[in-house]
């Protein structure tokens, strides 16, 4: 957030364990330990942003497979309600980061696994981000 506003974007992953997810689901016990994890959230680099929010689009391939694409209207919560939101409870300062949702097809992974991560604006890339999972 810069005076307001968003400052920048860059794409993030936050992993999850999904076969620990779902037997703690199942017990109805809750499931953080599926989240937390070491290296379970990295983060890319973060560009200056200060075009339209309503332009970004994302993709994330997963060994050259395409595995989750979304755009802005696809977004169930949009980045200027959840910063709304986060402010009705508690103060966003310069270099605070905010990580939405999940799109639609999330892939399981394994150890050599090379993730890349891409947010466009219109048809411009603005950030590419790789990962290799260990």
């Amino acid at each position: 957030m810069h005076g307001g506003k968003i400052a920048g974007v860059g794409f993030g992953l936050d992993l999850t364990k999904a076969t620990i997810q779902n037997k703690l689901k199942a017990k109805g016990l809750p499931w953080e330990r599926a989240k937390g994890f070491d290296g379970s959230a990295v983060l890319g680099e973060f560009v200056p942003f200060d075009g339209a929010l309503q332009d970004l689009r994302l993709e994330l391939t997963i060994n050259g497979k395409l595995t989750q694409h979304a755009n802005y209207e696809l977004m169930i919560y949009k980045p200027l309600e959840m910063i709304e939101e986060i402010s009705s409870f508690m103060r966003i300062e310069d270099g605070d980061i905010i990580m939405s949702g999940t799109p639609k097809g999330v892939g399981n992974y394994q150890k050599g696994d090379i993730f890349v991560g891409k947010i466009f604006c219109g048809n411009e890339l603005l950030v590419e981000s790789h990962w290799k999972v260990e």
